[in-house]
């Protein structure tokens, strides 16, 4: 979700990262930005849009991107249960909800929280210090807990680590009901 709204590409609105970039660590340190309204779960989005647009709109996310793996497959040695990779896909809705896929990731961020500028209110409430690490961001900031994250990550990463070892356990043949049995990523 992008901190702003959106205002088309033009010379009088490229400055606005804002409002043409979804990353939260960029949209979290706009003006007025923060993660309450920079990140949301499946769930939260499909509750603001309606459950029957999103039903419509996830289906069609969920084709999208299985077309894009499907394309991607050829370009992937087989190596049974030596190595995973979590892939992330930045997708625009239109006024529609209909899906665009803007680009995957395979660097997607694991990390839980979220970068504040030290100016911001949750600094003092909460008792943050600022970092001193080499990050992206050269303001002064500290990093705060992410309650999106902790609800979407640790779900994620705990399920992908369960099918990797149910992968080495019972081999490349198991069935997809097996495979995914229990496990609930549409959710995240």
């Amino acid at each position: 979700v992008c901190a702003e709204p959106y205002a088309a590409a033009s010379r009088s609105t490229l400055h606005r990262l804002g409002t043409h970039l979804t990353n939260t660590a960029i949209s979290s340190l706009q003006p007025n930005g923060n993660a309450g309204n920079c990140t949301e779960t499946l769930a939260d989005l499909a509750d603001r849009v309606g459950q029957n647009s999103w039903s419509t709109t996830w289906c069609a996310i969920r084709t999208m991107l299985g077309h894009v793996m499907a394309l991607c497959q050829p370009h992937v040695p087989a190596a049974l249960c030596r190595s995973f990779q979590i892939l992330g896909a930045d997708v625009l809705l239109d006024e529609m909800f209909e899906p665009y896929l803007l680009e995957l990731n395979d660097l997607v961020s694991l990390k839980l929280g979220r970068t504040v500028l030290l100016g911001d209110p949750l600094v003092n409430e909460l008792g943050l210090r600022q970092c001193t690490a080499p990050c992206f961001d050269h303001r002064a900031h500290a990093h705060a807990p992410s309650h999106t994250d902790d609800q979407v990550k640790v779900p994620l990463v705990a399920n992908v680590l369960t099918v990797v070892q149910r992968l080495h356990s019972h081999g490349s043949e198991i069935p997809d009901g097996l495979l995914f049995g229990g496990l609930d990523f549409d959710v995240l």
